[in-house]
């Protein structure tokens, strides 16, 4: 099978994942595709590659194929990954801050003496 048919064949699965929910076996898949068995198992390998699956066997060793309600590309970041990555960021910021304030409140007086000033008594 030609990469393009590969690839016009995996779009038509993503688009089909939704009708399922994104549990299907490879006869389901076949069958809302459009698509004959054998193209229905590389797109489905192809998209194994490309998004999260989880397989499960059913009682007769079909496998049935988990993408999720939606299709999550592996590796992506998650919401908390980048909550996680900006509270990193705050985190430098506030401890650089911190040490340059320690450092000015602990040198400062040390360079600029500042003298009490003379008491006037009143008598």
């Amino acid at each position: 099978m030609l990469q393009t048919d590969i690839d016009k064949a995996i779009k038509l699965l993503e688009s089909k994942v939704s009708v399922f929910k994104g549990d299907f076996t490879l006869a389901d898949a076949s069958a809302v595709s459009g698509l004959s068995v054998d193209e229905a198992k590389s797109a489905l390998d192809a998209m194994m590659v490309k998004y999260d699956c989880r397989l499960r066997l059913t009682e007769n060793g079909d496998l049935i194929y988990g993408f999720g309600v939606s299709l999550r590309r592996r590796g992506a970041k998650t919401w908390k990954d980048y909550v996680a990555a900006i509270g990193q960021i705050f985190w430098r910021i506030f401890t650089w801050f911190y040490k340059a304030w320690i450092a000015i409140t602990l040198i400062l007086p040390k360079l600029v003496p500042i003298d009490p000033p003379n008491s006037v008594s009143g008598r």
